[in-house]
């Protein structure tokens, strides 16, 4: 646990989860943070939550005054085992309380969470046009691995994406 940016950082409870939802389905009908082109339901939100359950895969959220106004994930970053070492990070700050630090609060957060469990590398995918997530990635370390351009379509736009990775432990060789 931990206390940045006046934001209390804990590991994600069945009960946030519709706190949670609510933030990432604004993402999903407002921005390209997200390549969702509809809101997920809360059972699809309850069943990524059970899969997050178990080994590198933290769900953290960052709460002011109890509210939860940010969350951050480790997922999964490909399923087969050589990727076991490496995840992809997601965060999401609720609309209100952006351009405030939380989100980097939130990231740094997971970075440490991911060190301290044997991850090897971090990945962010980012839609090339936010430039607040590149800049937010960056400050925590992530350099630019490559760019896929054109990958997403969403709002009649097509869209580049920004591989941004950060090592956390050093190669063995």
């Amino acid at each position: 646990m931990a206390t940045m940016v006046d934001l209390f950082i804990r590991d994600a409870t069945f009960d946030d989860l519709g706190a949670m939802l609510a933030i990432y389905n604004e993402q999903v009908l407002t921005s390209t943070s997200t390549f969702d082109l509809r809101a997920r339901s809360q059972e699809a939100q309850h069943a990524w939550f059970l899969e997050h359950q178990e080994g590198l895969h933290p769900v953290v959220v960052g709460e002011r005054a109890g509210q939860v106004v940010a969350w951050g994930s480790l997922s999964v970053y490909k399923p087969r085992p050589a990727y076991q070492h490496t995840v992809e990070v997601s965060v999401y700050v609720h609309q209100q309380a952006r351009s405030q630090g939380l989100g980097t609060a939130v990231l740094k957060h997971l970075c440490e969470r991911g060190q301290s469990s044997g991850v090897h590398t971090i990945v962010a995918y980012i839609v090339s046009s936010n430039q607040a997530s590149l800049r937010m990635s960056r400050a925590c370390g992530f350099v630019e691995a490559g760019r896929l351009r054109e990958v997403g379509y969403k709002f009649d736009t097509w869209l580049d994406v920004v591989i941004m990775q950060r090592m956390l432990r050093p190669s063995l060789g």
